[in-house]
């Protein structure tokens, strides 16, 4: 992994590729995917710029307008058959196809495996053991994959039936400057910003109301803040209802985008303390807003959380670690003010959209070079 924000490979006297960039959603109400997929248009507006390549982009569901991409943009709005249809369309016309993840890629018949490759991203829970085997199928067929972790990578490494040197992409903000507003030390207020799920071992939801009590007891007046929506929501809302520090422990809900700034703002630290976390988006967020993060040492959070650093790791094993590390910031404020500034030293050095693009452009370059061998298995078998 590069420490610093490199300049992209040359490609020159190369043909220009033509590439299709396949993704679920470009709207900012949609999340995490959502967000990747911006990032992957934002290397291929950038690659189209400098004269490297051609590139269009294919949606599945929804797209703000005026992002700024200066290449065709094709809607499905939602229509899977016209989004299926639009994938072949654009593939003829293209040499090589992106998707933002597996779920996307199995748009790719057998047919345009023979005509074209494609390469795809992976996320983390399309690769979890006894996860959706079609959305791994489609990883196993692609020529060429992309890890969002070396957390994410390593599980890769377990379940697919093929395994080359996946590179490790890091994700970034979509922004390359810090808000101007300096972090509050004065409150005592600790947000989870994820969505609100009881599988794969949840966003660290549970762990955390389970905490709150003894977090309570010793910092009188601490409130959680739980930001976002989810089929865990109606389970997570009766756990905190039956705790002794209900009253403290508030369900946000959905928060639109232009709004979160306002969160960050009030928030004292991000706790997303998960057991199979990919990457956390949340925790970069953080990082640039000056906050620390309390992670944990199981997925890929112990990445991009600098334990001791930015924040702390804790280990859910041990039940005391969380409650523990949490009182140690939210009574400390110069640990916190300490904390987020190296956060934000890290977001700008790693996290930057810029960065990100830097990082992307040589995984790119090398899937677009002409001669690379299909994996096994990757023209054969039925479109999902």
């Amino acid at each position: 992994m590069s420490k610093e924000c490199s300049d992209p490979q040359s490609m020159e006297g190369a043909a220009r590729p033509r590439l299709v960039l396949v993704v679920e959603s470009t709207s900012r109400g949609n999340g995490g995917i959502a967000r990747v997929a911006r990032l992957l248009a934002w290397v291929a507006e950038a690659e189209q710029r400098e004269g490297r390549l051609r590139a269009e982009l294919v949606v599945l569901s929804a797209a703000d307008p005026d992002q700024g991409w200066r290449f065709p943009i094709h809607l499905a709005h939602g229509s899977r058959a016209r989004f299926v249809a639009q994938v072949h369309r654009s593939a003829l016309w293209s040499t090589h196809v992106l998707y933002d993840f597996p779920n996307m890629a199995r748009a790719h018949s057998p047919v345009l495996r023979l005509l074209r490759p494609y390469m795809t991203g992976l996320m983390g829970v399309e690769i979890w053991p006894g996860g959706h085997h079609p959305r791994r199928r489609a990883a196993e067929r692609a020529r060429s994959l992309w890890a969002i972790s070396a957390f994410t990578r390593d599980v890769a490494a377990r379940t697919l039936a093929w395994h080359r040197d996946i590179p490790v992409c890091w994700l970034a903000t979509e922004e390359d400057d810090a808000p101007e507003a300096a972090a509050n030390t004065s409150r005592a207020n600790v947000a989870i910003v994820a969505r609100l799920e009881m599988s794969h071992g949840g966003k660290g939801h549970r762990e955390l109301i389970e905490a709150w009590p003894s977090v309570v007891q010793r910092v009188p007046g601490a409130r959680l803040l739980v930001v976002g929506t989810g089929g865990g929501e109606s389970e997570l809302r009766a756990m905190a209802a039956c705790s002794s520090e209900r009253d403290s422990i508030e369900f946000r809900g959905y928060v639109p985008e232009e709004e979160m700034p306002a969160l960050w703002a009030e928030a004292s630290v991000l706790a997303m303390p998960s057991r199979r976390e990919g990457f956390g988006l949340a925790y970069i967020e953080a990082m640039r807003h000056s906050l620390p993060v309390v992670a944990s040492v199981h997925d890929a959070g112990r990445e991009v959380n600098i334990h001791g650093e930015t924040g702390f790791n804790v280990n859910l094993e041990d039940p005391t670690d969380l409650p523990n590390r949490l009182c140690e910031l939210l009574l400390n404020p110069e640990l916190r003010a300490r904390m987020g500034e190296n956060g934000e030293r890290r977001w700008y050095q790693h996290f930057r959209r810029s960065c990100f693009i830097s990082r992307f452009r040589p995984i790119l370059h090398d899937f677009l070079k002409p001669g690379h061998r299909q994996p096994p298995g990757a023209g054969e078998g039925e479109a999902e």
